[in-house]
């Protein structure tokens, strides 16, 4: 009888075991920093500070969509509030695309991010298409947890030519060379809240 105590103690202990990285990892509904890691979901909004306040700031908003891990992510989102880069085209902008893009965990409480976007402008071709790509815009960089539903990201932006994509896969090929590449950017990113 004792052995078998011994066994079933032994196996609850095992299951606990297995189960506190799960409880510890939602402890606070995936909102950001608690005991456990931070989990990559929900619906968030990034602004850069260009300055004390009230200085301007960039922003944009994006929701995560998790693999069954948890710990990998796609990122579908809007940039809000833009930097004017009307200066490097001598064609009129019309529009930006949506923002797309993928963030895997490095750590408990960190990870690493890719995202793209695509600057348009008026079709010329004479196809009857609603917009041509001006250039392609890709954000590189890295993330912390800085508190329940809170992020800090520090963002390498630049922009590319689209005869950079020669084989048609929507990125800039490797190596290729930016039209410009902007000063690294900080962003303080918020989950939104359940109601």
């Amino acid at each position: 009888m004792n052995s078998k105590r011994k066994i079933l103690a032994a196996a609850l202990i095992g299951v606990a075991g297995l189960l506190s990285p799960m409880v510890q990892a939602g402890g606070d509904h995936g909102r950001g920093h608690s005991g456990g890691g931070v989990k990559l979901e929900g619906a968030w909004v990034a602004k850069v500070p260009l300055g004390e306040p009230p200085a301007p700031q960039l922003q944009w908003s994006y929701v995560l969509s998790p693999d069954s891990s948890g710990r990998r992510a796609s990122l579908h989102g809007s940039i809000d509030v833009g930097l004017g880069v009307q200066s490097l085209f001598t064609e009129t902008i019309i529009g930006i695309s949506p923002l797309i893009g993928e963030l895997v965990m490095t750590g408990p409480h960190s990870g690493r991010f890719n995202s793209v976007w695509y600057v348009l402008g008026a079709d010329t071709s004479g196809y009857g298409l609603t917009a041509k790509i001006l250039a392609i815009g890709v954000n590189k960089g890295e993330w912390k947890s800085i508190g329940p539903g809170k992020t800090q990201g520090w963002h390498h932006i630049a922009f590319y030519d689209p005869s950079t994509d020669a084989d048609g896969d929507g990125f800039p090929d490797p190596g290729q060379s930016p039209i410009t590449e902007l000063p690294e950017s900080i962003s303080f990113d918020t989950r939104i809240g359940a109601p």
